[in-house]
């Protein structure tokens, strides 16, 4: 069963990272980084896995073979202000409704726990990375993605400049 707060998956991690003498830096790699994802043997798909007890241990044992010295780590938080930003986004860009406000009192029952962990460490110009994400931190995500999405839409559409 998956777990709704990755926090003793973190300490794990950490104590495991300090265990290999590796040093641990606070940091997110993003999407604008030349990256590998990193795939357990029995997964066909390179995608975040949600299994947190697949993988890691082998991931951080690569990256000590790999002779780096240090592991990016990064956690996201669920945090209040960013549900109260997204829900005021959401209800600015169409009418709220029970499907909606359903959803984020779920969110809410998530605030403050840990929604997400990535490891990743430097390789030849490449970060290699580890992500694991709970199934509501996933959703938050969606969400988020889809609001950005739409903001894109609106600031990419053309602007009519003929006047009558």
């Amino acid at each position: 069963m998956k777990p709704n707060d990755l926090s003793i998956l973190k300490d794990d991690m950490t104590a495991y990272i300090a265990a290999l003498g590796l040093e641990r830096f606070s940091g997110f790699v993003g999407e604008d980084i030349p990256s590998v994802l990193w795939c357990a043997p029995h997964e066909v798909t390179p995608v975040a896995s949600h299994r947190p007890e697949d993988g890691w241990k082998e991931f951080l044992e690569r990256a000590k073979s790999s002779n780096v010295s240090f592991v990016v780590f990064s956690e996201q938080l669920l945090l209040e202000e960013e549900l109260d930003s997204l829900e005021e986004d959401l209800t600015a860009i169409r009418e709220f409704d029970s499907e909606d406000d359903s959803q984020f009192r779920t969110l809410r029952k998530h605030l403050g726990q840990i929604g997400s962990l990535q490891l990743g460490f430097p390789c030849q110009g490449i970060m290699f990375l580890y992500e694991t994400t709970t199934d509501w931190y996933e959703d938050f995500r969606l969400l988020r993605d889809s609001i950005d999405d739409f903001g894109d839409m609106i600031l990419d559409s053309p602007i009519d400049d003929e006047s009558e």
